[in-house]
């Protein structure tokens, strides 16, 4: 599993840890640089800690309010497409155009 784990999750997990098994609320600072002030997502690691801390895996609780933030933004900008122009044409391919390269260039792919 290490090798498949890169990016901002070296930090990510001792942030959400330290919210679901430390004391790191309401004096919040960066676990791995102590005495440093999160800039950095604090409410979203700070829900998947009490997810953590009630019992759901670490895993579960971060996928889940992940696809939750993710399905959120897209129904939005259906939401915005339609509402401002009146069809749900729009506000479809919004959510198209959203998920893939706006210029079209992915449809040589297809």
């Amino acid at each position: 599993m290490g090798s498949k784990i890169w990016s901002d999750f070296g930090s990510h997990i001792p942030l959400i840890r330290s919210f679901s098994q430390g004391s790191n609320f309401p004096n919040i600072e960066f676990p791995l640089f102590p005495g440093e002030p999160i800039r950095y997502h604090f409410l979203f690691y700070l829900l998947v800690g009490w997810l953590e801390k009630i019992g759901i895996r670490i895993d579960f609780a971060l996928n889940t309010l992940s696809v939750v933030g993710f399905s959120a933004l897209l129904y939005l900008i259906y939401v915005l497409g339609k509402v401002l122009f009146k069809t749900r044409a729009v506000g479809v391919i919004s959510v198209v155009l959203f998920l893939f390269n706006s210029s079209l260039s992915y449809l040589e792919y297809f």
